[in-house]
């Protein structure tokens, strides 16, 4: 392709000398990259839908390996000028033929005169959401059959009255189409699932209600139920605060569905976190006239939604990073506030146990000798929540004392005053450690 010769009077018309050796190495490089231009060039070629390469195919392959194209052999714009014109010829030079590329006079008016090629249309990315959960958006990348036809009848000056939500006219008269609400409609086996699956959810029937709940944790196909269940669990939690049976129920369904990697939760995070919150901190989730039992259950709601809580933050903290704060700041409010009874004041216990040591540090230790005052101004009314509030204390104090958060500066002093004053409080439990 590129002989010694052909490279040894390059290098003289540059004014170097080569030798035969070095004049062949060069030959060698000189073909290997020519046949790589070639080739990438033959492949801008057939995605062009092209059987004959332009020398635009040669220079976008010197663009795709950063080599500087060659420049002034692309003038398929100027008439007279295309590819055709611009053939190499052939020329016999002792004995050997040379490629070259006729030079034509042309006349500056002609280039002048010539029509501007067409810029290239800027490449544009214009996300919108096809469907949210199910339900189209009303905009307009998403026309609505319905709204389409009558936007046509009003354009086409149809006698048929078109509705007022549905077609506007502006100063001009023109008529503008607004798109309405889609209506968010479930498949037969979709209803019938939501129905026994909420059955199931507050039936009795154990077996049953566990093939329920492995369903709402593995089911990859719940997406568009997934409002629905939320709705269900927030509105049977508001109406069954009095019935902790229910509500340990609701809470290990909404854990269930915490566990489905297939369903995107995040949009209802707003209805489940507080359904969860009225679990962890109300002040009594049983009826006046409820049995031990009823009364024992109660504090397993309390437990069981707060471990649902901690999750939550722990899987939707990186996303939303406000969740875990706020949920803090409703557990300490609830925690402090000497209005509120001792079942209230377990929950926001546990709740913040179960956020972890930095929490239980930062939130609940700095707060222990003002809630201890408070405890001991409640305790006497009701010693089993009383009983049931120190132990939590000291769950707390426990996990912070076996896992202590890390801090930048450790305060030894700090560290003795506070044991000192955990044994003041807990006595021969802090020997247990």
């Amino acid at each position: 392709m590129a002989s010694k010769d052909v490279v040894k009077s390059i290098a003289e018309q540059l004014g170097q000398h080569l030798s035969d050796e070095c004049a062949s190495l060069v030959s060698a490089d000189l073909e290997f990259r020519l046949r790589e231009v070639v080739q990438d060039a033959a492949k801008f070629m057939r995605h062009s839908k092209r059987q004959k390469m332009i020398t635009d195919d040669i220079n976008h392959a010197f663009r795709l390996r950063n080599t500087e194209p060659i420049f002034g052999f692309s003038t398929s714009h100027i008439p007279g000028m295309g590819p055709e014109d611009t053939a190499f010829r052939t020329v016999n030079v002792g004995g050997t033929e040379a490629y070259y590329v006729p030079e034509r006079v042309v006349a500056l008016s002609d280039i002048l005169n010539a029509p501007l090629p067409k810029c290239p249309a800027d490449i544009k990315l214009t996300p919108h959401w096809l469907a949210i959960e199910g339900v189209q958006p009303a905009i307009p990348q998403n026309p609505s059959v319905a709204v389409q036809a009558q936007a046509q009848a009003a354009t086409s000056g149809s006698t048929a009255s078109a509705s007022s939500a549905s077609v506007m006219v502006t100063a001009t008269d023109a008529p503008v189409a607004v798109k309405q609400l889609v209506r968010h409609t479930l498949s037969k086996e979709l209803q019938l699932y939501y129905e026994n699956a909420t059955k199931g959810i507050l039936g009795d029937d154990d077996a049953y209600r566990t093939q329920v709940l492995a369903g709402l944790a593995e089911d990859p196909g719940l997406h568009q139920l997934v409002p629905y269940l939320a709705h269900f669990i927030q509105e049977n939690v508001t109406t069954n605060m009095k019935t902790p049976r229910l509500l340990l129920r609701l809470v290990e369904a909404t854990r269930a569905l915490l566990r489905n990697p297939h369903i995107f939760l995040a949009s209802y995070l707003h209805q489940i976190v507080a359904a969860l919150l009225s679990c962890v901190v109300a002040k009594r989730l049983y009826d006046s006239a409820a049995g031990p039992d009823v009364i024992e259950e109660h504090w397993s709601v309390r437990d069981r939604a707060a471990e649902v809580i901690a999750g939550i933050c722990k899987q939707f903290s990186i996303r939303y990073k406000d969740i875990q704060p706020r949920v803090t700041t409703t557990l300490v409010e609830a925690l402090l506030n000497e209005k509120l009874p001792l079942t209230t004041h377990y929950g926001a216990i546990v709740g913040l146990t179960q956020l972890g040591p930095r929490t239980i540090d930062l939130f609940l230790i700095a707060n222990l000798s003002t809630y201890h005052r408070l405890y001991l101004t409640l305790a006497a009314a009701t010693p089993d929540a009383a009983r049931r509030v120190f132990d939590a204390l000291w769950n707390a104090v426990a996990i912070y004392l076996k896992n202590p958060a890390p801090t930048a500066e450790p305060d030894p002093e700090r560290t003795t005053q506070r044991l000192a004053y955990f044994r003041e409080i807990f006595g021969d439990r802090m020997d247990t450690l």
